[in-house]
């Protein structure tokens, strides 16, 4: 479903922010654009249907050509409605919006999108009363602000709708409907602009996933300092390593500390090397191996350049594909790169070395008896 939103020159909502907030709500279920066409309405009322007719046709256009176009104004109708509509397109005034509640606008455009979108669905007839439920309908629109505040679809309406045949399509409506209004709730009960809330929320999420472990170096102890030179190179393409020495905290019980994060690491590489495996690694790697079948986390067998031989691998590790450094560093490191993120990464420049340049012997001609004319070094 495509839906634009427009405004007149009477209002200053904050459409990108509501586009953005919407569409990462939704989570690609619905398409929200802001229109591009000049949304103008004539006159100092919205008559309906005549002030829809006096619309221009340029801007019917774009409007009629998504699933549905939303304009907000706050020029008043003549029958003080919050919104009427003309097939795809609804005009919705906020007039007086001041004098109903202390909300941002942004709110208010989000719960009349709720209202219209619940037309599409098999819902009741409007409680007459104030329930705070979306479907609530009071001529004097004393409900807006409790409904904005409360952001639910009630129990009794819930009902009715599953008694239907949803179609998936109407399923996953309502679950976007459901969405909104909690997001809508959150932000209101706290006096906060949705699209506020909605940045806030996006921040949050980056701010967590930054935090998050691209992979946990499993390795023993006395193969450290191999560990920790590959360690350098793998940051340095970005993928953020959990690496005991960096990450244990002095104080706390290290294994509480590594079953926390392989349950949520994304990938693991378990490094073997001169040393073989270490006691507590062959712990790790089969915490890992049952988190690699319940949710595919690649596990990689690193062997390390240290390793005289191809060592004798536990058989849960035998069936991966390894990585080994022993005799081409630069396209293992390409190899574990690969493994860890997904992605095959460029070309790895070799390192530049400071070759000394040598001179040439210089040639000297020298005349002599016999030998004019040949050169002598």
């Amino acid at each position: 479903m495509k839906i634009l939103f427009y405004q007149d020159d009477t209002l200053d909502l904050n459409l990108d922010g509501l586009v953005t907030g919407l569409n990462s709500a939704s989570n690609g279920r619905i398409t929200f654009r802001e229109g591009t066409a000049r949304f103008h309405i004539s006159g100092s009322s919205i008559r309906y249907s005549g002030s829809y007719e006096q619309l221009s046709k340029s801007f019917v256009k774009q409007a009629e050509g998504a699933d549905l176009s939303i304009c907000f104004t706050k020029t008043p109708y003549d029958n003080n409605y919050f919104f009427h509509g003309q097939g795809k397109l609804i005009i919705v005034s906020f007039y007086s919006w001041e004098q109903l509640t202390t909300l941002p606008l942004e709110n208010g455009a989000v719960y009349f999108l709720i209202s219209l979108l619940r037309f599409r669905l098999p819902f009741p007839s409007a409680h007459k009363d104030v329930t705070g439920c979306i479907n609530d309908f009071l001529w004097d629109k004393s409900g807006i602000d409790p409904g904005m505040r409360s952001g639910f679809v009630c129990d009794a309406c819930i009902r009715y709708i599953d008694a239907h045949n949803l179609t998936t399509n109407d399923k996953r409506l309502l679950d976007v409907i459901k969405v909104f209004l909690n997001d809508l709730g959150l932000a209101s009960r706290k006096d906060e602009n949705v699209v506020d809330y909605w940045k806030r929320l996006s921040d949050v999420r980056k701010a967590k996933a930054s935090d998050k472990f691209g992979v946990f170096l499993c390795h023993n102890a006395q193969d450290k300092a191999e560990v920790r030179a590959l360690r350098r190179k793998l940051e340095a393409f970005g993928i953020r390593t959990w690496f005991d020495e960096e990450q244990l905290r002095p104080g706390m019980a290290w294994q509480v500390v590594l079953e926390e994060q392989i349950a949520a690491i994304e990938s693991a590489a378990v490094f073997v090397g001169r040393s073989g495996i270490g006691p507590w690694q062959s712990v790790e790697m089969r915490a890992f191996l049952s988190e690699f079948v319940r949710r595919r986390c690649p596990v990689i067998p690193v062997i390390l350049a240290s390793a005289q031989d191809i060592p004798e691998l536990p058989i849960f590790l035998r069936q991966l594909t390894w990585v080994d450094f022993r005799e081409t560093p630069e396209d293992a490191l390409s190899r574990l790169v690969w493994g860890i993120t997904g992605k095959r990464p460029d070309k790895i420049a070799k390192p530049v070395r400071n070759k000394r340049r040598i001179k040439e012997p210089k040639r000297v001609v020298v005349k002599s008896n016999g030998n004019a004319g040949k050169p002598r070094i």
